[in-house]
This record gives C-alpha cells, sequence and structure tokens, in this order.
C-alpha cells in the first residue's frame, strides 16, 4: 500500500508479503556451501595424503620384518645344512625357503590390515573434522553476514539522518503506519529532489487479496492517516496496485445493483413493447 504526504508528502505503496527467504539469506547459505565445499575438498586431500604415509610406513615396517625373518630362518638352515649331508641340505633349504614363504605371507597379511584400519581411522576423523568445520564455517559466514548487516543498516541510518527523510513528521509517520495491526513492515520514506513529497511502501501480513488486507487499507485511509496528518499541514493518500484492486471492486460493488435495474427495466420495456404494438394495430 502507499501513502503520499505533502509538505512533504508522503505515499504508501501496498506490496505483497515479502518471501521467507530474502536475497541476503540466500547469498549467504550460498557463500557457507561454497566455502564449506572447498574446507571439505581440502580436508579429503589431506586425509588422501594421510593414508598413503600411513601405507608406506607400514608397507616398509612389514618388508624389513620380512628381512629379518628371512635372514633368521637363513643362518638357521646354514647351522642345520653343517651336520647334514648333500641330500639332507636340500631338504633343509626346501623347508627354509617354505618357511620364509609362510612368514612374508603373514607379515604381509597383517600389514594390508593395519593398512585398512588405519585408512578406516583417518577417514573417520576426516569425518569429524568436516563436521566440525562445517559448522565452524556457517558460524562464521553468518556472523559476517550479519555483521555486514549491522554496519549497512548503521550507514543507512547515518544517510537517513543527514537526507530530508528524517524529517520529524515522516518519522512519526512511518511509527503509526508501522504500530496498525495488519502491517508486517513499514520502508523508509523516500523524499523527492524538492523534498516537498515522500512515498513509504507498506507490506502487509496478509496477501493482497485477502479480506483482512482491504480492511487494512479502509484502516489506513479513515483512522490512522487522518490522525497522523492532522494539524502537521500535510496531507496523505494510500495508493498501489492493492489499493487499486480494493477501490474498483468496491467501485464494481456499488454500481451492480444500479446496472442490474437498468438490465431488467430494458427487459420489461422490451416485453411491453410488442402488446402495445399488437394493440395500436387492433385500433
Amino acid at each position: 500500500m502507499a501513502r503520499t504526504l505533502r509538505s512533504p508528502t508522503p505515499s504508501v505503496h501496498s506490496a505483497s508479503r515479502v518471501p521467507t527467504n530474502s536475497t541476503r539469506s540466500v547469498a549467504t547459505q550460498q557463500e557457507i556451501s561454497r566455502q564449506q565445499a572447498k574446507a571439505e575438498k581440502t580436508i579429503q586431500q589431506q586425509a588422501k595424503e594421510a593414508q598413503e604415509k600411513a601405507r608406506q610406513k607400514i608397507q616398509e615396517e612389514a618388508n624389513q620384518q620380512q628381512e629379518q625373518a628371512e635372514q633368521k630362518i637363513r643362518e638357521q638352515a646354514d647351522q642345520a645344512k653343517q651336520q647334514a649331508g648333500p641330500r639332507e641340505r636340500e631338504v633343509i633349504d626346501k623347508l627354509a625357503q617354505q618357511e620364509i614363504d609362510k612368514q612374508n605371507q603373514a607379515i604381509e597379511q597383517k600389514a594390508q590390515k593395519e593398512i585398512k584400519e588405519q585408512n578406516a581411522s583417518i577417514r573417520q576423523q576426516a569425518e569429524q573434522k568436516e563436521a566440525k568445520e562445517d559448522k565452524a564455517i556457517a558460524k562464521k559466514v553468518k556472523e559476517e553476514a550479519k555483521q555486514k548487516e549491522k554496519s549497512s543498516g548503521q550507514e543507512d541510518k547515518e544517510k537517513f539522518l543527514e537526507s530530508k527523510s528524517s524529517d520529524p513528521r515522516l518519522t512519526a509517520m512511518r511509527k503509526d503506519l508501522q504500530k496498525t495491526k495488519g502491517v508486517d513492515k513499514v520502508t523508509l520514506p523516500l523524499v523527492n529532489n524538492k523534498g516537498d513529497a515522500a512515498v513509504y511502501t507498506v507490506t502487509a501480513t496478509t496477501a493482497p487479496s485477502s479480506r483482512a488486507t482491504e480492511d487494512l487499507v479502509n484502516t489506513l485511509r479513515n483512522d490512522v492517516i487522518p490522525k497522523a496528518t492532522k494539524g502537521e499541514q500535510m496531507d496523505a493518500d494510500v495508493g498501489g496496485t492493492t489499493a487499486s484492486y480494493i477501490d474498483l471492486a468496491s467501485e464494481i460493488s456499488s454500481k451492480l445493483p444500479l446496472e442490474i435495474g437498468i438490465v431488467l427495466s430494458f427487459f420489461l420495456i422490451l416485453l411491453a413493447f410488442p402488446r402495445c404494438w399488437s394493440r395500436s394495430r387492433r385500433w
């Protein structure tokens, strides 16, 4: 609903209810998602590097264990071969190699199990870190957005105080509009260059087509605005799309009975005319 004052003249424009998710909150959420995705990528890369590092360490230790086990088995086999004949030595070498293969397999299996457990542990730590980082990022971005909004609001306030919009009459009018039941929000007055006219945009809590919105327009016109402008050397009007539709509907409703009466009268005349014409021929 739009409202206009002269000297200065505020105009109050009607508007439909503002969406719950404002453009600013959507932008904030997009920034949160962007930073979270970036942090997630970094954490995953770090986890991958940590897994590779752990794998190499476990594999190196397994290789060392295999070498030590093989060396020990070879030494034991060499001692046994000193007291054995040629055929017995072949058997000892064969048994030694079998034991080495067995030890190598056991050590390798143990190493792979450790690598698997280490990967799972690193992955779990990464997920916990991601969740913690997501919360921290969301909190940080929201605080930054809030601070930015606060700073922006302070700048707007300072500009407002320096402008003609800070006229006490306009400020008082805005407060009266804001206190009216059914009003969701009222913008700061937009004053023209001459400083003799101003426009507010009033947003109702209900839909433009709602009966409650029509009642609000009537309340502003008949009660709120007359009281606010009384003795202030200014006048105001309610306009805008919503108010115009309400006025049009009211005008149509007020003239509808007359139009119906005219149509019915014309119909009766048409019915009466053939009779008159019929009687005139008899005469």
